[in-house]
């Protein structure tokens, strides 16, 4: 379950294309996360899968026209009355074209007429399909309505057998957008924030280096969730991340402090917010060139210390709302105000790295949100995806509050 699911009507329009299968896929997803899911589905749907197969993944019967006996002949309007948001995965060309067209000859047609809240749209065709100008124009010309946005397709191996764009998104990437869509206010619209996830690699040799266990993946959420709430996303993400590039941000990769902060330089000068989540090393090897020899028996390792990097692009870029992350173990509140003080930032995001059950390469965490005026907020043990939810709530309202 997923606190924002949770309780949320969802339309899932399915129509008839090949991808219809994935579409059963999806239902059950947005099943799990929480939301009521009530399926739609056009005649030729149900020629490439089962509407039983649908109900049981969806906990509901399927919508498969006016005159099914559960429903009455005004189904449509009470359907479109009830759901929050309108997910049309597959989208055919042919579906596509009549909702440009104002035609409503089946269940799913007649439910988007009657819609008026936010619709998601996922074509899944083959390239040349899609890529033909009448699909294009009708495309260009329904995400001119309000509250439309588009799943962009994937590449790749077609059920036709050809490879090109055209293919059914994976369902993780759907869910991110049906979520965007769910997220009405979007306090950070026409805000550019950066974000820096993931640990540095200072190198030793030419193959080995000091890094440290970050996996990224809470700047990963903490941008998915400002590119949710309305934000133009910047992640700088460390090469060892254990993260995929996403979708919802644009992505530029660093190894040492250096890199980072010559990105950071690059970026600021026209950012709004910085959140730097990265686990920046406080030591930097002195690099040998090619590969140390065991052989030479033991040897020494001079370290010197890295540049603070939150400080110095701070000194840099006052006007940039800066928060920092510390890692700590004893006495880790007071030791995180004491940076925020000294690196002159507006917040830092405490955590307790001595408990294995968080921090470091879990999936959840437990953290505290402390601003420059003295304001603390405790977020306690969930998942990374909400405690990112829940710090940029805290951020928002703190800012906002003045």
């Amino acid at each position: 379950m997923d606190k924002r699911w949770e309780g949320r009507h969802i339309l899932h329009a399915i129509t008839g294309g090949i991808a219809a299968y994935k579409g059963a896929y999806l239902t059950s997803t947005m099943h799990k996360l929480g939301a009521s899911v009530q399926v739609l589905m056009t005649p030729k749907a149900e020629e490439f899968i089962g509407f039983r197969t649908v109900e049981s993944l969806s906990g509901n019967f399927v919508m498969r026209g006016d005159d099914h006996p559960e429903w009455r002949r005004a189904s449509h309007v009470e359907a479109a009355k009830w759901g929050d948001v309108m997910v049309m995965a597959p989208l055919t060309a042919n579906t596509l074209a009549k909702m440009v067209s104002g035609i409503a000859d089946n269940i799913v047609l007649d439910t988007y007429l009657a819609f008026t809240g936010p619709v998601v749209l996922v074509p899944a065709m083959n390239t040349a399909m899609y890529e033909h100008p009448s699909t294009q124009r009708n495309l260009e010309m329904v995400l001119a309505y309000p509250k439309h946005i588009m799943v962009p397709p994937d590449s790749g191996y077609l059920a036709c057998g050809d490879t090109g764009k055209g293919r059914f998104p994976e369902i993780d990437k759907i869910i991110d957008y049906v979520e965007y869509a769910m997220v009405e206010h979007k306090p950070l619209q026409g805000k550019t924030v950066v974000i820096t996830a993931g640990p540095t690699r200072h190198f030793i040799d030419n193959v080995r280096f000091i890094s440290n266990p970050s996996s990224g993946k809470m700047g990963y959420e903490l941008a998915r969730e400002a590119w949710i709430l309305g934000a133009n996303v910047i992640l700088l993400l460390g090469k060892g991340s254990r993260v995929d590039a996403p979708h919802f941000a644009r992505v530029e990769y660093f190894d040492t402090a250096y890199d980072l902060v010559d990105l950071l330089k690059k970026h600021l000068q026209h950012a709004d917010m910085l959140i730097m989540s990265a686990a920046v090393g406080d030591f930097i090897p002195e690099y040998h060139e090619g590969k140390l020899n065991r052989r030479e028996g033991d040897m020494v390792i001079h370290l010197s210390p890295a540049p603070d990097v939150v400080k110095t692009v701070k000194s840099l870029y006052p006007h940039v709302y800066t928060i920092g992350f510390s890692a700590e173990t004893a006495s880790g509140v007071e030791r995180a105000v004491q940076k925020m003080n000294d690196k002159g930032i507006d917040a830092i995001v405490y955590n307790d790295v001595s408990r294995k059950e968080i921090g470091f390469g879990s999936d959840y965490n437990e953290v505290y949100v402390i601003f420059k005026d003295g304001a603390k907020r405790h977020i306690p043990y969930g998942t990374k995806r909400d405690i990112s939810r829940s710090i940029w709530q805290e951020v928002i309202k703190h800012v906002s509050d003045g």
